[in-house]
């Protein structure tokens, strides 16, 4: 070595580990430091629930999904309330504080694009240099918990796209945008389509889910996205129902995605449940013979905690499922109250939140799955009532 190249003095010493430790913090930021569950390098299952980042009981949520050890959190990214105008700046806001508690007890995050405002959508739909930009800014600003985006779910429906689906376009955008990820160096992976089963009968302004898929791939993009997204909002009353040209609203409906998946040579890919629901009408006989209200209220419940049950026991028994988001936890804001708010985990009543029965089951599910039949003594302690920490007053560095 020249006498030019030598480290001849304690400040070039110093200097030269200064460099190396900012190599070091740069590298550690463009990827995750575990391999979370569900993902394409994970062979565990992985157990989510949706946020409503906008919604009620955000700290109370937060805090819950944390005490049971629950792997993902999703949000859903509405995109035209977080910036409405190009000329406005990009309002996170809400979204920082999420994913700074989300950071300080060791949460995935599934961010699910939504809702393209009107200066971004295109004749074909959102555009995707704009797309692609907002993906790798928000895969930079927090490159340890943003682990995965899906983008545009319901993507073969005119709501879910923002206009008529266009399989071409959707294949351009996802083409665009990991590509855009693989140069700013970002390993946040994508989940496609989000694809959620339609009656063609009933809608013109939708695509059957299944020619959504096959025409991506026939696009050639397959190899863009590890993951298939499946939105199940609308499913039968029996989880065990077999999935027919006839009956997609049924829970195993991914069984069709997977045939197509397979017929396009992507067995490796993994399918995400990425947002489903038990059905609205379990049990309406009991509930309706019922001698009470609350009577009535626990036959519904102990129904739809059966159903629950079986479907998180079913999509886990798939080894092509990686992950599985029910679709709410906390229920939104009073003003967007439904009658689908009626499925969420936690219940305002009397000022005060109660937990689904359900909750208390996912809870023993992932439990059982980390410590076995051990995991049961440890319930009654992750399930008391918290104090929510103070996660609004935490900042993103």
């Amino acid at each position: 070595m020249s006498s030019s190249l030598r480290l001849q003095t304690p400040a070039q010493i110093f200097a030269v580990f200064c460099v190396l430790c900012v190599m070091a913090t740069i590298i550690a930021g463009t990827a995750p430091a575990r391999a979370a569950s569900g993902l394409p390098d994970s062979a565990e299952f992985g157990y989510g629930v949706h946020i409503d980042a906008w919604g009620q009981q955000v700290d109370s949520a937060l805090n819950d999904v944390s005490a049971i050890g629950i792997d993902w959190i999703a949000i859903d990214f509405d995109w035209e309330r977080h910036w409405p105008e190009r000329s406005a700046a990009l309002n996170l806001a809400e979204l920082n504080k999420i994913m700074a508690f989300a950071r300080s007890n060791e949460l995935s995050v599934l961010l699910s694009l939504t809702h393209a405002p009107a200066w971004v959508i295109t004749t074909d739909g959102p555009d995707p240099e704009l797309t692609a930009g907002l993906v790798a800014q928000l895969a930079r600003l927090y490159p340890d918990v943003l682990l995965a985006v899906e983008l545009f779910p319901s993507a073969n429906t005119y709501d879910g796209w923002g206009s008529a689906p266009d399989p071409a376009a959707y294949a351009r955008l996802i083409k665009t945008t990991a590509e855009s990820l693989q140069a700013a160096n970002r390993s946040t992976v994508l989940v496609a389509a989000g694809l959620r089963p339609v009656n063609p009968a009933r809608s013109t302004r939708d695509l059957d889910d299944l020619e959504f898929l096959a025409r991506l791939y026939r696009a050639g993009v397959g190899s863009y996205f590890p993951i298939v997204g499946v939105r199940l909002l609308d499913t039968s009353a029996d989880p065990l129902s077999a999935p027919g040209e006839d009956n997609p609203f049924v829970l195993r409906h991914y069984e069709a995605v997977r045939k197509v998946m397979l017929e396009n040579g992507h067995s490796a890919g993994l399918i995400w449940i990425t947002g489903f629901t038990w059905p609205e009408n379990i049990n309406t006989a009991a509930t309706h013979t019922a001698k009470s209200t609350l009577e009535a209220r626990n036959h519904q419940e102990a129904s739809q905690t059966q159903w629950f049950n079986q479907a998180f026991q079913m999509m886990k028994s798939q080894l092509y499922i990686g992950a599985a988001f029910y679709d709410c936890l906390n229920p939104p804001a009073y003003n967007q109250l439904s009658l689908s708010s009626s499925s969420c985990l936690m219940r305002g009543e009397s000022n005060q939140t109660r937990l689904h029965p359900a909750y208390t089951s996912l809870a023993q599910m992932i439990t059982m799955g980390e410590s076995g039949a051990d995991g049961f003594l440890h319930l009654e302690k992750i399930l008391t009532p918290l104090q929510p920490k103070s996660y609004l007053k935490s900042g993103v560095p």
